[in-house]
């Protein structure tokens, strides 16, 4: 959960990763979700859901339209072999840091927290 100064934001992850026929691992689905933590209401907002390699959904407000078509121009054809908020960082974030109108909306915050769990989380294997 983020405490946001608007309200409180629970946020869901879902990656599924598979092997492909060379028996290589790929990002087969991956999803970001958020709804208000405090809300009795079950409805979920999607941000962005990506399967095989390929958009499926992406928000986009008013506000973060024009965001929302250059992370799919800028990521198209990588989806399969790397995360959305790894990409995002990698192409977005450290060069619009100083573009403030991206830093409203709850898809580039998503992004953001996404991008932080991903890179402070450690992750193990099966032991064999």
């Amino acid at each position: 959960m983020v405490n946001m100064p608007e309200s409180v934001i629970l946020f869901r992850y879902n990656v599924t990763l598979t092997r492909d026929v060379s028996g290589k691992y790929i990002i087969s689905h991956e999803c970001l979700t958020a709804q208000n933590a405090t809300s009795r209401c079950e409805s979920v907002n999607v941000l962005y859901e990506v399967s095989g390699g390929e958009f499926m959904f992406i928000s986009s407000t008013n506000e973060q339209t024009d965001l929302s078509k250059r992370i799919q121009n800028k990521t198209m054809n990588l989806l399969e072999t790397a995360t959305l908020s790894a990409l995002f960082y990698e192409k977005f974030l450290l060069s619009e840091m100083k573009n403030a109108e991206y830093h409203k909306g709850i898809l580039w915050g998503g992004l953001c927290l996404l991008y932080l769990l991903g890179k402070n989380a450690c992750v193990f294997g099966p032991v064999r």
